[in-house]
């Protein structure tokens, strides 16, 4: 379920975990207090930890070090600057590496 603002956030995540399924895994990732918000949520309404998944999101830095990423399937190299991340980049030049990890889910992206 796709919602757009904390409000419907919770108004969706609350009924979620209450009427879920015994069994059923919950998988969490974005930013660190997000995740702490819903572990709590989740634990209050009686989830086991054990079903409990989470991977937060680390947010790019400035000052990080740029580096040039070799693309040898396409035979060119692009420049990634110092407050970017890699996928960013080969994004913005249509690469087209596979990747979820923008639409909620994790493990597909082969970086």
């Amino acid at each position: 379920t796709r919602v757009t603002s904390r409000e419907r956030f919770w108004d969706t995540v609350g009924p979620l975990l209450r009427d879920s399924p015994l069994g059923t895994h919950l998988y969490v990732c974005g930013p660190e207090p997000m995740i702490e918000a819903v572990r709590r949520a989740a634990d209050a309404a009686g989830w086991p930890g054990k079903r409990v998944h989470t991977e937060a999101f680390l947010p790019v830095t400035a000052g990080g070090a740029p580096f040039t990423a070799h693309l040898r399937r396409r035979g060119t190299t692009v420049r990634v600057p110092a407050d970017a991340g890699l996928l960013d980049v080969l994004d913005a030049h249509g690469a087209g590496v596979p990747s979820l990890c923008r639409r909620g889910v994790c493990g597909e992206c082969r970086l």
